[in-house]
């Protein structure tokens, strides 16, 4: 019965069949090891090579200790104005006036104002989701549509709109890496130009508000019996050789301070701009 069987000729075109479909499968399964071997490879190739460029020194620490150095020297900064008492004879003292006028006041309101900017984005962008996704757009959706422009978010990060340009990203990083674009480099000038203007003008608004204007600091000094050493005591006199310096430190601080965030942040230090200063 068996031989019978065998000598079938539909047995036979199944078993070649049956031994064609094995030695396929053998194939098949060798050659998708010998592919899994080259992915292996060029993955080791790749993870190495990404391992070489991380071999290159701590640049977050080296742009930290460079930034604060920069700022220490920077602190350290300051006009003089020669002093004198004028029923003491012989005793002067020197007023110092900083460079950094305002201080870290400044960029303090700058830094609020983008992380406000963002926010609000963001808030704008979920009100808007129908009328970008193309479902329909009405009432607040509508209303929010028309603010879009303030930015979009992918898992918190900025990719357009004001808040993109407005924001920073670590060039120094992608420098090394290797996936440095243009679109990054005119993001971190326009980022250095939002902090330099920003910075002035909450300087200037701070020092007219705070009493460190040129006018309050004369009467200050008058009311402490000093006066301008070679001048009469006359408060107008303290006020016009004081104008000479505030309002120019005010200015070239309020810049100066703003440069230094941005270039941290940019640099990609272990803290922030703000924070550093």
């Amino acid at each position: 019965m068996i031989t019978d069987l065998t000598s079938e000729q539909w047995y036979v075109n199944l078993i070649d069949e049956c031994k064609d479909i094995i030695t396929e499968t053998e194939f098949t399964s060798r050659w998708s090891l010998v592919e899994g071997y080259h992915s292996l490879g060029k993955r080791i190739l790749v993870e190495y090579d990404n391992f070489q460029r991380l071999r290159m020194p701590d640049t977050d620490l080296i742009a930290t200790v460079a930034i604060f150095l920069l700022v220490v020297w920077a602190q350290s900064l300051k006009v003089e104005v020669a002093l004198s008492f004028g029923r003491i004879r012989g005793y002067a003292i020197k007023w110092p006036l900083s460079f950094f006028y305002s201080s870290v006041i400044p960029v303090i309101f700058t830094a609020a104002l983008v992380a406000n900017i963002q926010l609000f984005a963001g808030i704008i962008e979920n009100a808007a989701t129908p009328c970008i996704s193309g479902l329909e757009c009405t009432g607040i959706s509508k209303f929010a549509s028309y603010f879009t422009f303030l930015g979009r978010f992918v898992q918190g990060q900025p990719i357009s709109g004001l808040a993109f340009w407005m924001g920073h990203t670590n060039l120094l990083q992608l420098i090394i890496k290797g996936g440095f674009l243009p679109l990054f480099l005119f993001q971190g000038l326009t980022h250095i130009l939002f902090y330099m203007f920003f910075s002035t003008i909450f300087a200037l608004f701070w020092v007219k508000t705070a009493n460190m204007d040129a006018k309050s600091q004369a009467h200050n000094i008058s009311a402490s019996g000093l006066q301008v050493a070679g001048f009469r005591q006359d408060e107008r006199i303290i006020e016009s050789i004081l104008d000479r310096y505030i309002m120019p430190l005010t200015i070239m601080g309020g810049l100066a301070i703003g440069l230094l965030a941005a270039l941290t942040d940019l640099l990609g230090a272990l803290v922030s701009g703000t924070a550093i200063l």
